[in-house]
């Protein structure tokens, strides 16, 4: 009529515990790797774009030259004029 269950040991609850233990961190485990390889796979098709980027400007800025080779020069020129100008000024003293 009465279902006397007697209570686990203590090996009993120490086992599931550390069972239990395992699981949690088997699984904090898996999404971490899962966390890495979507970083990873973030980071690699970032630099992929950086380079096409950057192969597209180089090919743009080589076709400007050959289009307009003074111009070109003109530009240069006066982007290096405001470079030293900018440079002396935070360079030079403040008496």
């Amino acid at each position: 009529m009465f279902n006397h269950k007697s209570p686990p040991s203590l090996q009993t609850v120490a086992d599931d515990v550390g069972l239990r233990a395992q699981e949690a961190l088997d699984s904090a485990q898996h999404q971490a790797q899962e966390a890495i390889d979507v970083f990873h796979a973030s980071a690699q098709q970032i630099k992929n774009q950086a380079r096409d980027l950057s192969d597209n400007l180089s090919r743009s800025a080589m076709q400007s030259v050959k289009d307009d080779p003074l111009k070109s020069l003109l530009i240069a020129a006066a982007s290096g004029a405001a470079l030293v100008a900018v440079l002396s000024y935070f360079t030079r003293s403040r008496c």
